[in-house]
């Protein structure tokens, strides 16, 4: 064995302490940089003013470790195309009368009466706005480089307070909207205004207004909540997910309501020009909520369903009682679109009008059968 000098526990010494310092470097290194850019890639709230003040700082967020998003390019996106989806809705005020006999008072307006936004759904002028409009008469709209259009037609939706109103204009440009089902609790949404503004947050809840496991299968009773707080500057604002795809509308009261709630009164307006909202008229228990393992294994793979409850109304003028369902079925799909907990019955019957028919899977007993019913107009 060698002898060991003082020269050697020098060094050992230096080992140590270089060791030591390492350590502390590499904590202080991991603090600020590693786990901070950890804690920022969580669901963020950003509130951005302006479009032109969008800074591109190339911000990412890690998405289950493998996908790579970066957030900014995305907002910028989605702000700048959805201008182009929006239109600015004006109060009329009259300009200052001119003595010259070829001016007419009435092609002019100030533009400085804005009351709100739209946001375009139909190529042909259909738009969809949260703004109460008392009289067509009293308002225009200013699409683009400040093109006016008067308002023709308003169709105003009590249940959500949502107005439709059409503009005599063609060759208008028209968004996506989002599949309910891939709609999540987390999920990062954009909500964007007609004048650039945007606010970034992400979804807090898919809320349903239920306390029990009894649903409608007309009615959709909820809101998409988010982590933020929106401003009056956004009513009547679409919100997208980071595809650019249409997840819902901001109301009067600064909810967003899911498009999914909307889809049925956008078709009915196309189809009749009025909303006439479908109905199949049950009221259903969510089978995925209480459901049996023996039950499961006859419905279908995920086990889940709808059992007709109770039918609303008389049952003469009930379609679901009419077609020859009966309490205690259990309603597997309607057009071969399963029911699960994500699509429940009345997210598919909004994807009809009133008096489409559909086909409806139903489980009697041990026995699958499929039946045709009528929709009815919901009242």
């Amino acid at each position: 064995m060698k002898n060991f000098s003082y020269k050697n526990l020098g060094n050992l010494l230096l080992i140590i302490i270089i060791g030591i310092l390492s350590g502390l470097l590499g904590s202080v290194i991991a603090k600020q940089y590693i786990l901070k850019n950890y804690f920022n890639n969580l669901p963020l709230v950003i509130n951005s003013n302006l479009l032109d003040n969008i800074e591109k700082e190339n911000i990412e967020i890690n998405k289950s470790g493998k996908t790579t998003v970066e957030l900014d390019d995305k907002v910028y996106d989605i702000t700048k195309n959805s201008i182009n989806n929006m239109v600015g809705i004006y109060k009329k005020e009259d300009s200052v009368v001119s003595k010259d006999k070829n001016f007419n008072i009435n092609n002019y307006y100030k533009i400085k009466n804005y009351q709100g936004q739209g946001l375009i759904f139909t190529s042909d002028g259909w738009i969809i706005t949260s703004l109460t409009i008392d009289n067509a008469k009293n308002y225009i709209v200013i699409y683009g480089n400040n093109k006016i259009y008067e308002i023709d037609s308003i169709i105003k939706d009590k249940e959500t307070g949502i107005n439709y109103i059409h503009i005599k204009a063609n060759n208008l440009p028209a968004k996506n909207y989002a599949d309910w089902k891939e709609i999540k609790n987390g999920q990062i949404i954009l909500a964007v205004n007609y004048k650039g503004e945007n606010l970034v947050s992400y979804i807090a809840d898919k809320e349903f207004l239920n306390t029990n496991a009894i649903y409608e299968s007309d009615i959709i009773n909820g809101t998409i909540k988010i982590s933020d707080v929106i401003s009056k500057n956004f009513l009547g604002s679409p919100v997208y997910n980071l595809s650019g795809e249409i997840v819902g509308i901001v109301d009067n009261n600064s909810l967003i309501q899911p498009i999914v709630k909307l889809k049925s009164s956008i078709l009915s307006i196309l189809k009749y020009r009025q909303i006439k909202k479908p109905s199949l008229g049950i009221k259903y228990i969510d089978l995925s909520e209480i459901i049996s393992k023996n039950t499961k294994e006859k419905i279908h793979n995920n086990g889940e369903g709808a059992l007709i409850y109770k039918f609303n109304g008389e049952n003469n003028s009930n379609p679901a009682f009419l077609s020859g369902l009966l309490l205690g079925d259990i309603i597997i799909s309607v057009d071969n679109i399963l029911i699960t907990q994500e699509n429940r019955l009345e997210n598919i019957i909004q994807n009809y009008v009133a008096n489409d028919k559909v086909i409806i899977e139903i489980l009697r007993g041990e026995k699958k059968s499929k039946i045709e019913v009528k929709l009815g107009e919901l009242k």
